[in-house]
């Protein structure tokens, strides 16, 4: 690890006003609260500016540009997108670990077995 070379980094300006629009989410929760919404519907609608954009630049958009452009099978554009990728790998993990967490299966033996309604 100590050998490892990161190059040059951009500045946190520099980012910032590149990906400005990431902050956007964060204004609109308490924009749509301030409106009056609930917090879960001012999330929701939090979401949804997000959504909408991360089409702003076509290396954070969670679809591709072809996709609305006509270019390739709209499965293709879909399931290859970094939206359901990422959603994959979240249902994923979160099936690892209910996994670990199971119980052992208890013994075949009549006589051990508690019945289901006791």
């Amino acid at each position: 690890m100590r050998n490892v070379d990161f190059g040059k980094l951009e500045s946190v300006w520099s980012l910032s006003r590149k990906y400005w629009f990431h902050f956007l989410s964060l204004v609109s929760i308490v924009v749509f609260m301030m409106l009056g919404y609930s917090p879960v519907l001012s999330v929701f609608w939090a979401t949804v500016v997000s959504f909408v954009t991360s089409f702003l630049r076509s290396d954070t958009a969670l679809f591709s540009y072809d996709l609305f452009r006509g270019k390739g099978s709209l499965s293709d554009h879909v399931f290859q997108s970094p939206f359901v990728k990422a959603m994959y790998r979240r249902l994923d993990r979160r099936a690892q670990r209910r996994a670990r967490r199971a119980p052992a299966p208890a013994s075949s033996s009549a006589s051990s077995r508690s019945p289901a309604w006791g």
